[in-house]
Order: structure tokens, then sequence, then C-alpha cells
């Protein structure tokens, strides 16, 4: 092979090597009306930031014999074109390792697959023809808001941003609740949820304090009340 390279695709635990020529990959950066979430990854542009890295693999063949000769492997075409199917459909990156007789060539990088396109034409059943789009793989932490409240008087939609505790304030403790005669576990979660069906995640709150007995409450027993219910 003139001018030739080789893809590695490390994904979970599978890795594949593909012999490949040079000229059929090329190496760009997205513009921006193409950046959007990628495979629900969620790829972001602002003017700030570099585009994604995107990798075009266009018009080269899954070739058994290239297969055979160079990598020594017993994967068939068709399996080499399930397992690049496989890392698109998961949604997950992979890492994209080329090894290249040209320096500029050599890539380390965790990538997303974004399409893929094959075809077998006839008479070379054993060659699949394919076309790979891939971008560089950036990681955002992305902070979800919680949906907006609208101000009854004013009309207006508002943010509430939980933020947390000061250095110097204690966090929020459950609440204290002690038995009186007649309690139940049932009916004292009737009493926080209006339903009495959340009496085991009382009893597991409380395991300690009552016992191996759930239904068996000693008046003045003082109990937690779980916060998400107050």
């Amino acid at each position: 092979m003139n001018r030739s390279l080789f893809i590695n695709f490390k994904w979970r635990s599978q890795t594949i090597v593909i012999p490949e020529l040079i000229d059929n990959i090329r190496f760009e950066h997205a513009s921006p009306p193409n950046i959007r979430h990628i495979v629900g990854k969620g790829v972001l542009y602002a003017p700030s930031h570099v585009p994604p890295q995107v990798i075009y693999i266009s018009s080269p063949q899954f070739w058994q014999e290239w297969i055979r000769q160079y990598i020594g492997s017993n994967y068939t075409s068709n399996q080499y074109h399930e397992f690049i199917m496989n890392v698109r459909r998961s949604r997950e990156p992979a890492r994209l390792v080329i090894e290249s007789d040209i320096p500029t060539y050599d890539t380390n990088m965790l990538v997303l697959i974004d399409y893929i396109s094959h075809e077998i034409r006839s008479g070379e059943e054993y060659d699949i023809y394919y076309d790979l789009v891939m971008y560089k793989y950036e990681k955002h932490e992305i902070k979800i808001l919680p949906p907006p409240v609208i101000n009854a008087h004013t009309g207006t939609a508002q943010i509430q941003v939980q933020t947390p505790p000061r250095a110097n304030e204690q966090p929020k403790r459950d609440e204290i609740y002690t038995v009186v005669s007649g309690d139940s576990l049932s009916k004292i979660s009737k009493k926080y949820t209006n339903t009495d069906s959340k009496w085991r995640e009382l009893y597991d709150l409380n395991n300690s304090i009552i016992g191996n007995n759930p239904n068996k409450l000693s008046i003045g027993l003082q109990l937690n009340i779980p916060q998400k219910w107050l």
C-alpha cells in the first residue's frame, strides 16, 4: 500500500484495525451552521469556542484481501461494518488512533460517529464501500434548570435556582416525629404524604430505631421524617 495508514477503533473492550489509503481521509473543522447536537451528546458552539474537529473517511472500502494481508484478522468485511454501526448506535465515544507513515496524520482522540453509509457492489460481495463522518468528542457539563414558575400576580416566569448552603450554614435535617397512642407507620405516612403506601420508606429510614417488627411502635418513639415528605 502506498501512502498507507492504519485506523484503530477502540470501543468498550473491542478493537478493530482498518488499513486505508491516506487519500481517503481528511480533517476539517465544523463551520458554525453544522454545529448541532451530535448523536445526543450535546455538542455546543459559541463564538469563543474552537469548532470541533471533523474527520471524513470518503469512498474507502472494507476490502477483505487488505484485512487478511495487512491485519491478519479473521474478521469479515461485514463484521467490520457491524462493529462501526454498533459504535454509532451506542451514542458513546470511541477511541480513534491513526498510525501513518506521514506523521501529520497520526491521531489519538475520542470521537463520535455522526454518519455512516455503505454499499455492496455486484460481483464484490466480500468488499463493502463506505463513507464515515466523525466528530472529535468534547465533553460539556450541561446544567439543567428547573422549569420556570409563573408569578400569579405579574404573569412573568421566574427561574428558581437552588444554591448550595453557605459554609457557615447547616443543611436541613429530617423532621422528628414522636409516636403517640394508636400510631402506625401507615398512619404516619398518610399524615405527611396523603397515602399510606409509603410506610416502607419510613421504616427503612428508621429501621435501627424501630427494630425488626414494623408493626410495633412504642409510644414516645422518635422517628425521622424524610426531608422530601416535608
